[in-house]
Formats: structure tokens, C-alpha cells, sequence
């Protein structure tokens, strides 16, 4: 495997707050909440807690096919930010509560919220779902 990705252990999941309650029970109710988005489905791309660093990516035909598609979305050139920002990715196989959104979801997050935090120490509060940008 590359050395732009790096397995991780499974990390805590998120936790609900008495926020999160009180958004999700206005959600049932009707109102809109933009924490809480209507989220048909979130995709998994493997079975593996994954982080990938697109700065270290040397040959892209080494990647497996998701973080190919990751690292094309990263380079476009409307995403000059991300890439001056240095972002960092996370493929999450199981549902949790991340910064973003407030439901439980899966599939690849950006390491948005401290891009220098060492791949062992990110929690789901660290994680922004970047959607079902490739479906």
C-alpha cells in the first residue's frame, strides 16, 4: 500500500449531546436542521479504518480506487483550499457521530477541524463527511 495511507485502530464513534437530541427531536418535527441532514444512505468503500495524506501520494496508480477519486477531487482547482490547508482524509467502515454531520454516518471525512493531528489520536469529532461525492 502507499505510503499515503496508513490503517488506523477503530476510534470512538461520537457520542449523542442533549444538543444533538434537541436538534434531531426539532428535525422529526418538521423543522430544518442544518446539522441534521435527510441522508439517504452513507457508502463504505472497505472494510478499513483508513487515513490518507494526499501530500504524500507518489504514484496515484498505487491507491486504491477511492482515494484515487479523492486525490482528483483534492486537486481540482476549486479546491485550492484544501490543498493549502494541507487536508487530510479518514474512511470510517461504521457508522458514527462526526463533526459533521450530527447523524450517524460513514464512509471518507475530512480532517478538517486540526490537519496536523497524528493519525492515533483522531476521534469522530474530528471528522467533516465530505457526502456521497462519488456516487
Amino acid at each position: 500500500m502507499s505510503k499515503a495511507v496508513i490503517k488506523l485502530k477503530p476510534f470512538n464513534t461520537g457520542k449523542a449531546t442533549e444538543r444533538d437530541l434537541i436538534l434531531g427531536l426539532l428535525a422529526l418535527s418538521g423543522c430544518r436542521v442544518s446539522s441534521m441532514p435527510d441522508l439517504e444512505k452513507s457508502t463504505v468503500y472497505s472494510s478499513n479504518w483508513e487515513y490518507f495524506d494526499p501530500d504524500k501520494v507518489t504514484d496515484i496508480d498505487k491507491l486504491p480506487d477511492y482515494w484515487q477519486m479523492v486525490y482528483e477531487m483534492h486537486n481540482r482547482p476549486e479546491m485550492k483550499d484544501c490543498r493549502d490547508l494541507h487536508y487530510k482524509y479518514v474512511h470510517v467502515p461504521v457508522e458514527i457521530l462526526a463533526e459533521y454531520p450530527r447523524i450517524p454516518t460513514r464512509g471518507i471525512f475530512c480532517l478538517a477541524t486540526n490537519t496536523e493531528k497524528k493519525p492515533s489520536e483522531i476521534q469522530a469529532e474530528d471528522l467533516i463527511w465530505i457526502g456521497n461525492e462519488f456516487d
